[in-house]
């Protein structure tokens, strides 16, 4: 049998034995670099202008790899890891290594991943039919594309709002002159709108937007602008290091309000790069339990110990938790499709994009993958004296919806 079995060693929560011994084939034509193992494309832009990004989503997914295959592999069948590194810029060359060796993009994401559309029939993710199970995705054409299946969906039409909720409740005051700061992307101006359309519906009015330049910006004048406007709240879009000098500046010119950062400020480079000084006070949305609360969260524990182990210079930031999802859905998903014959893309697409829950074995709440839909459960962390801290809600109070987070509404915007 191909079913996993239970050893310790290869356990994680409920999903048992994702990894195991077995006699699982690939299909030829769907195998990419061979039908020895099952290769894996993992997206990522770490060697792009923005040193480092995300670095994490290569090393989690490398290190699920490592510890999958000392397990015996997916039903008997190696796993490989490959490197598609879109450097920001430079997709369609990724995109070309991916038709050509893998057998599926899982675990990553590319910031720009738009340009994985290139037109060019090897380097295309639809003309190659390509499938993603995916730790993120950013643009519609790739988060809402048929062959694509994310274990924690990020809808652009389907907006969680209850860490914004919960801001305003614990910032009352602040939240009254509320502003969204983004960066000059087109992916960061659609972000600013979906979320501004979402808080609309929810009550929220007069909202104003600012936006960076996202390659050279001048973050006194961003400062004096967000000063002149009378703002006392912002709503970050962006990557942590630039939130950081942004933070910083406003500290410089003696404003006292609040930031709140999105899940991908989760990130121990946001407290080192310019010292945690300057981000103290800064509030986080978080989507799964903390790392510093690893002691209350046994899988947590587990994930941390899984990739302390075989990527032990990871740094530690949310987006490690999503690729490690992906990898363990790719891995449950290709499990099913093995005990029906060789394992195909689309039998992988269609099992992973049937599940309705998907939790990755209790690591964290569940969106709806088959319908694409986030999960609606947020919590928010602060910057406290260069560590994360838990803000809200408090756990096992009467807002702890499941996990110590909290879980609102979906609101449809579009």
């Amino acid at each position: 049998s191909t079913t996993p079995g239970n050893n310790d060693a290869g356990a994680f929560g409920d999903l048992g034995n994702p990894c195991g011994p077995g006699d699982a084939t690939v299909a030829a034509e769907d195998a990419g670099r061979g039908t020895d193992k099952l290769y894996i494309a993992v997206a990522n832009d770490r060697s792009s202008i923005r040193t480092g990004l995300n670095q994490e989503m290569w090393d989690s997914t490398k290190a699920f790899v490592d510890w999958c295959n000392d397990q015996g592999g997916v039903s008997g069948l190696p796993l490989e890891a490959i490197d598609v590194d879109g450097k920001l810029f430079e997709l369609e060359a990724a995109m070309a290594t991916t038709c050509a060796d893998a057998f599926a993009l899982v675990g990553g994401g590319w910031a720009q991943d738009n340009l994985a559309f290139s037109g060019k029939p090897d380097a295309d993710f639809d003309l190659c039919d390509m499938i993603a199970i995916a730790g993120f995705g950013v643009s519609p054409e790739f988060s809402g594309h048929e062959r694509v299946v994310m274990p924690l969906p990020n809808r652009a039409d389907l907006r969680p709002v209850s860490h914004f909720e919960a801001f305003a409740e614990a910032f009352p005051e602040e939240a009254k002159n509320f502003g969204i700061l983004y960066g000059g992307l087109p992916m960061m101006e659609d972000n600013m709108k979906q979320n501004k359309a979402a808080l609309e519906k929810i009550g929220w009015d007069n909202i104003a937007t600012i936006v960076y330049d996202p390659i050279n910006p001048d973050w006194s004048v961003i400062a004096q602008q967000v000063k002149s406007a009378g703002l006392r709240s912002i709503a970050w879009v962006g990557e942590p290091q630039f939130l950081s000098a942004f933070s910083l500046a406003m500290k410089d010119q003696g404003w006292e309000g609040r930031i709140i950062g999105e899940t991908n400020i989760y990130d121990e480079r946001f407290l080192e790069v310019n010292g945690p000084e300057a981000v103290e006070g800064v509030v986080v949305r978080g989507v799964f339990p903390p790392f510093e609360e690893a002691a209350d969260w046994p899988l947590t524990a587990r994930f941390l110990e899984i990739v302390d182990t075989y990527s032990p210079d990871w740094p530690r930031a949310s987006l490690a938790v999503q690729s490690f999802s992906a990898a363990l859905m790719f891995v449950t998903a290709a499990n099913e499709c093995a005990e029906q014959g060789p394992i195909t893309r689309d039998c992988v697409l269609k099992t992973a994009g049937s599940y309705s829950e998907w939790t990755a074995g209790g690591l964290h709440p569940s969106g709806n993958p088959a319908k694409n839909e986030a999960s609606p459960c947020n919590m928010l962390l602060e910057v406290r004296g260069g560590k994360f801290v838990r803000l809200a809600p408090e756990i096992d109070g009467a807002k702890d919806d499941q996990l110590g987070l909290t879980c609102g509404d979906l609101v449809a915007i579009g």
